[in-house]
This record gives structure tokens, C-alpha cells and sequence, in this order.
């Protein structure tokens, strides 16, 4: 009697041992980095974030300097010959010159020059000479010339910066989101091995202590003591993966409180938020799934940069349109005396100095040359941009698809997890009443074993697949 009361005593501790599951790992988890905790990491202290950022400051600098090629000009000029005593020639002239977005480009100037000995065109009044004039082209740089060109290009050049600060954002996004969701599986593939190595030691301790009442045969302890090595050895390799997948994420979490920016390591206290359900962000993708795709050109970053190359190549196209134009530049200059006692500064139509300047090189075979080659680069950054624009299209109804056929394989995966658990627990049940063996039971935790695994793996991908996804809509945040 008493030895049939100690039997059901152990058979109760080893039926325990069964459904315990282990809390060893977990035990030692004191905080959770979410999801958006990390996000805000990788947003506001990783350096390829902080260097994204200085794309737009490298656009507005072009553009500053771009702007410095219509800045007012202040020149001024002093020539002077003195020789044996006489003075030759005291030659003074000081002009403001003030580029506008327009062709024209005004000017103002005082010129006083004095001696024995000088060009008679640089005689001027006593009291010196005023200029106010302008000067403008009439045929070549009249819609367009080199400074309007580098600013317009410049206000393209801040557009493509923007876009290529984008990518540059989104790239990094993407790979901390794929790196956070790869630590979370490998983090969860340890809390399953580390259960399933839990059962079977406590296993091998129940059936040892059987076997030596004689309620197990001696071969039982064996093969309970081989599954506890070799799901052992599992845990093991799943605690490898775990620590390599949470070291590349520290990769991605700085912190800056102190005046550098410092790389910040993970301990094993922390651990990832459970997996979220792809399928009510997908849901609302798929509803707006043609659009995504018709809009694709403005939304992805890698896309929308070209808009900004063929601005920059058609201000390029016309400025080389008016290289083939004659030059013909005019200016027109009213003459006044300085201000002056004895004189009043009176500017008059009578007293005026004009020029005009024309050139034409007669074959045109550089500015024809210029032309051909600005619109080949057109041509070819339209045929890029078409190759570019069906490969992203291509991807992203990939993705669409392999987004439904793992919602579909996670609903069966799942299915499956819940039969095998039912399976494992029956034929614990048979054991237990002596029509099973060791050898079955095993078989069925290694079934549902596989079964969670497969879950994971799948949710991984699932998730891998919704970040790419929104990545190549360039909806990713």
C-alpha cells in the first residue's frame, strides 16, 4: 500500500513536471524596450539619422551660394603715374554693380580722373563724374544665363537633397525595424527551447527516482537523460542566436546625455514587446493597394529624386538652347556731374555713354555639342527611371502577395500549434494510463516544439514582410 502511495506521488510530480513551464530566463527580465522606444532611439541620437539631417543643410547651403551670384558688387580702382615731378595721371573709379533675377543688371559709379597726361575719354568734371545705367542681353541670356541657371539648379538641387535625405532615413528605419523583430523571434525561440529543456530535465529527474523504485525500466532514464542533452544543446544555440541578434540592435541605440554620442549595449535584463498582428495595418494597405501603387513615383524617395534630376537637366537643356543664340549685350549709362557748391546733380537724356557687343561663332559646333549631350542624359535618366519605377512596382505587388500567403500560413500555423498541443497532451494521458511510451510523449513535445517555432518563423517574416512593404512604398515611419 504504501509503496503504491509513494508510485502516485511521483507520478503527480512528474505530471507537474509535464506542464511546468520554465520561468528561469524570463525571471531574469527586469524592462521591456518597446517597439516605439526604440523607434525614438533610432530618431533621435543614431548618427546616420543626425547625418540624414544634414542633407537639407547641404541644400540650403547650395542654395545660399547659388544666391551670392546676384549679391551687389562694390569695385573701386585707383591708378596714378608721377614722374619727374609732373604728375601724368591720377586715374579714381568706384562702381556698384547689382545683378537682379532679371537679365538686367544695374550699375552705378563715380569715376574722377585729373593729370597732364591721359586718354581724353577719361577726362571727367572737376568735381568728378556720376554713372547710373544698366546693361542687359537682347538675344543670348535673355530667358536664361549661368546665374539664373545655378540658382534654379541649386532650388533643385535642396528638393533632390531632401529626397535623398528621405532614403537615407528610410534605409536606416528599415534596417533597425527588421533588427528589432529579428532580436524579438530570437528572443521568444529562447523562451520556447528554454521550456522545452525545463520539461525534460525535470522529466529525467521524475523518471530517474522511477526507475529506481523499479516503476521504469533502466533504458527510460537513458533515453529521458539523451532528449534533456539534446534539448539542451538547442537552448543553447537559441541563447547564441539571441545574444548575436541583441548585440547587432545595439548597433542602432545611442545615447546622448552626456556631450558624446555613446553606442549603448543591451544586458539580457531587457527584453523585446510580444509580436504585433500584421493583419489591421495590412488590411488598411490593401484597401489602398492600386493608388499605392499609381502614386509609387511621389511616395518612394528613391523614385520621387528624379523629379528633381529632370528639373536640373531641363534648366540645364535651356541654358544650352541659349548658347546657340547670338550675343548681343547692351548697356546704357546716364552721365551727371557730381554733387557739388558749383554743380547740381542733374541726369540727363542728353548726357548719356552706351555700347553694345555681338559675337557668333558660326558653326556652332560646341553649343550643338553641349545641347546633344544634356539631352542624351535626359534620355537616359527617363529610360533609368523606367526601369527603376517597374522593378519597385514589381517588388511591391510581390510583397503584397507574400503579405496575403503568410496571413494565411500564420492562420494554419497557429491551427497547428493548438492540434499538437492537443495531441501532447492525449498522449501524455495515455502514458499515464500505461498505453504509451517515453518514446511517443517525446515525439509529441517535439512536434509542438517545432509547431511554436514555426509560428515565430513565420511572424518574423510576416513582419519583415510589412516593414519592406512599406519601405517600397516610401510609407515607411
Amino acid at each position: 500500500m504504501m509503496h503504491f502511495i509513494h508510485t502516485n506521488i511521483r507520478m503527480c510530480l512528474f505530471l507537474v513536471s509535464f506542464l511546468f513551464i520554465s520561468n528561469e530566463y524570463r525571471s531574469q527580465i527586469n524592462d521591456t524596450l518597446t517597439f516605439l522606444e526604440f523607434r525614438e532611439f533610432v530618431l533621435t541620437n543614431h548618427p546616420v539619422y543626425r547625418q540624414a539631417l544634414l542633407q537639407k543643410a547641404k541644400g540650403e547651403s547650395t542654395i545660399q551660394s547659388a544666391r551670392g551670384n546676384f549679391d551687389p558688387k562694390i569695385e573701386a580702382g585707383i591708378q596714378q603715374k608721377y614722374f619727374r615731378d609732373q604728375d601724368y595721371y591720377n586715374l579714381n573709379s568706384a562702381s556698384l554693380k547689382i545683378p537682379t533675377q532679371s537679365p538686367i543688371e544695374l550699375k552705378a559709379g563715380f569715376d574722377k580722373n585729373s593729370g597732364a597726361y591721359f586718354n581724353p575719354e577719361n577726362k571727367t568734371p572737376n568735381e568728378g563724374l556720376l554713372i547710373a545705367g544698366a546693361s542687359m542681353p537682347l538675344l543670348q541670356g535673355l530667358i536664361m544665363d549661368e546665374r539664373r541657371a545655378a540658382l534654379r539648379q541649386a532650388q533643385a538641387f535642396y528638393g533632390y537633397s531632401l529626397a535623398q535625405q528621405k532614403i537615407i532615413v528610410n534605409n536606416l528605419l528599415l534596417s533597425a525595424y527588421n533588427q528589432y523583430w529579428a532580436w524579438a523571434a530570437a528572443f521568444e525561440r529562447v523562451r520556447i527551447s528554454e521550456s522545452i529543456y525545463t520539461i525534460s530535465r525535470d522529466r529525467f529527474r521524475a523518471v530517474r527516482e522511477r526507475a529506481s523504485f523499479g516503476d521504469l525500466a533502466v533504458i527510460d532514464t537513458l533515453e529521458a537523460f539523451t532528449q534533456q542533452q539534446q534539448r539542451f544543446q538547442i537552448f543553447q544555440e537559441m541563447r547564441i542566436g539571441e545574444i548575436k541578434e541583441r548585440l547587432l540592435l545595439s548597433s542602432f541605440i545611442w545615447n546622448s546625455d552626456t556631450s558624446e554620442n555613446v553606442g549603448v549595449i543591451l544586458n539580457e535584463s531587457i527584453a523585446p514587446e510580444p509580436y504585433s498582428e500584421l493583419t489591421e495595418g495590412y488590411s488598411e494597405l490593401l484597401l489602398q493597394k492600386m493608388n499605392l501603387i499609381n502614386d509609387i513615383e511621389t511616395t518612394n524617395p528613391l523614385l520621387a529624386q528624379y523629379e528633381w534630376k529632370f528639373k536640373s537637366l531641363s534648366i540645364e537643356e535651356k541654358l544650352k538652347k541659349e548658347k546657340l543664340k547670338p550675343k548681343v549685350n547692351i548697356n546704357y549709362n546716364f552721365l551727371s556731374e557730381s554733387i557739388s557748391e558749383n554743380a547740381n546733380t542733374n541726369f540727363s537724356m542728353n548726357n548719356y555713354k552706351w555700347g553694345l557687343d555681338f559675337s557668333f561663332p558660326i558653326l556652332l559646333r560646341q553649343g550643338r555639342g553641349d545641347l546633344k549631350l544634356t539631352r542624351i542624359k535626359i534620355l537616359e535618366t527617363e529610360l533609368e527611371l523606367q526601369q527603376k519605377t517597374q522593378d519597385v512596382t514589381n517588388k511591391v505587388r510581390l510583397l503584397f502577395e507574400t503579405a496575403d500567403i503568410l496571413i494565411n500560413q500564420l492562420t494554419i500555423a497557429r491551427s497547428n500549434q493548438k492540434n499538437y498541443e492537443t495531441l501532447l497532451f492525449g498522449e501524455r494521458d495515455k502514458f499515464f494510463s500505461g498505453e504509451s511510451s517515453l518514446f511517443m510523449v517525446n515525439q509529441r513535445e517535439q512536434q509542438f516544439a517545432e509547431s511554436q517555432f514555426k509560428v515565430v518563423d513565420i511572424q518574423y517574416k510576416s513582419q519583415i514582410t510589412a516593414n519592406e512593404l512599406s519601405f517600397q512604398l516610401g510609407i515607411i515611419e
